[in-house]
């Protein structure tokens, strides 16, 4: 919709994602990110690839999507661009420094609103960094509609439930483990990688899941499961 009207541009650190928009004739600014790289030098390079993209591009807006880029609406700010920031993480508090949630403060402050995907994705943003300009624009269907739908399961083998994404605490892959405790005759398959992949090996030893890795393609994942599971 907005390619007939605007100029969009992007700031991103996944080849397989910027060669999608590049195909879209977006202009994209690329960040490396080794693994293992600290939680501040990560920072301090998306502030490097931020600040080129906005001297290069000029925009007339910045939208910012996700974590660790909620934190960035101090720099648009600073250039007089107005910002939005899209928040769908669930934060800990006990588990995270003063200066971080100063930081996320300040940001939300400087952002025009912050748009969370649910009510409780905006309490937790209310209690974490006193945000105030929020709103809340759902990402999934708050009616479920009533078909009568029948899962291709018969019980002669265990429920197969899939997991597909980045590994990290905030996408609620330790709750899911916690779940699988409880559940029987039910095996889950987890497709991805992420900074928490080793603690969730340690967390489900015992458990019949099962760790696939990074796959760029998902498909047949997808044709084989029972269930998608979504937890964050």
């Amino acid at each position: 919709i907005l390619l007939e009207h605007y100029e969009l541009g992007a700031v991103v650190f996944n080849a397989s994602l910027q060669a999608d928009f590049e195909r879209m004739g977006m202009k994209t600014w690329r960040g490396e990110l080794a693994s293992g790289t600290s939680s501040v030098k990560k920072y301090l390079l998306l502030i490097q690839q931020m600040r080129k993209a906005l001297r290069e591009f000029s925009p007339a807006l910045v939208h910012l999507n996700g974590g660790a880029e909620g934190y960035m609406a101090f720099l648009p700010w600073f250039n007089g661009v107005p910002t939005l920031i899209t928040d769908h993480i669930v934060r800990t508090k006990s588990r995270a420094s003063l200066l971080k949630r100063l930081v996320l403060a300040v940001s939300v402050r400087c952002a025009r609103t912050t748009i969370c995907v649910s009510k409780t994705v905006e309490r937790n943003l209310h209690e974490y960094a006193w945000a105030s300009k929020t709103v809340i624009i759902p990402n999934w269907l708050s009616v479920v509609p009533e078909h009568n739908l029948r899962l291709p399961y018969d019980g002669t083998r265990p429920f197969r439930l899939l997991f597909v994404g980045r590994i990290a605490e905030e996408k609620g892959i330790f709750d899911l483990l916690q779940a699988m405790r409880f559940l029987c005759h039910v095996e889950l398959e987890i497709v991805g990688n992420g900074p928490c992949r080793d603690r969730a090996i340690e967390e489900s030893a015992g458990l019949p899941v099962h760790f696939l890795g990074f796959q760029s393609d998902v498909a047949s994942y997808y044709q084989n499961a029972d269930l998608l599971v979504f937890p964050s």
